[in-house]
């Protein structure tokens, strides 16, 4: 099992995370990754361990994955797009939310979670390769990622090749702070 680290900054109105292996990784420079947002939370992007600056031997940060939340409204849920970078091939594979359905009865929309979910949350989401929306529903084998509320704070993140622990960690963190509103 991975864990990971993560050290708030605050700059200005933006958010960013730098997401390490341990603690002591913040003070040597020795972060996984950062995880940045506009202004108004809707766009993160996360960039692997290089500088913003190459200097002394450190290459320059490359963007490896990049999350756009768009806003809910009363007759739709908010959507997720996702873009990771495919570091061997360097080309992009693009991910959307599955499409819930309209739970007449309850009065919102909802995912099948198979018992990984266990809470009603706006976090609770799925992604699936953008292309497989409609095909994705109540086929399991289709997601790359899946997160679902347990508890007051406790979410499950299941999560599939193409997706590293760290970029579905970093997808993960973005929908606590990210299209809420």
């Amino acid at each position: 099992m991975m864990h990971f680290s993560l050290l708030l900054l605050g700059h200005g109105k933006h958010i960013s995370y730098l997401i390490a292996t341990d603690s002591r990784s913040y003070e040597d420079g020795m972060h996984c990754a950062k995880l940045k947002s506009n202004l108004h939370g809707t766009k993160f992007i996360l960039y692997d361990n290089g500088a913003k600056r190459p200097y002394g031997g450190v290459p320059k940060r490359k963007e490896i994955a990049n999350v756009i939340y768009t806003k809910k409204t009363w007759s739709s849920p908010r959507s997720l797009l996702a873009r990771l970078t495919n570091e061997e091939s360097g080309r992009d594979i693009p991910l959307v939310n599955a499409v819930p359905d309209w739970d007449p009865e309850l009065k919102v929309h909802s995912l099948k979670f198979d018992g990984r979910a266990t809470e009603v949350s706006v976090k609770n989401f799925k992604l699936v390769k953008d292309g497989l929306k409609e095909q994705g529903r109540g086929d399991e084998r289709l997601f790359l990622l899946r997160l679902g509320k347990v508890s007051k704070d406790k979410f499950h993140l299941d999560f599939r090749n193409p997706l590293s622990p760290l970029k579905a960690f970093a997808i993960a963190l973005s929908s606590f702070e990210g299209g809420h509103s």
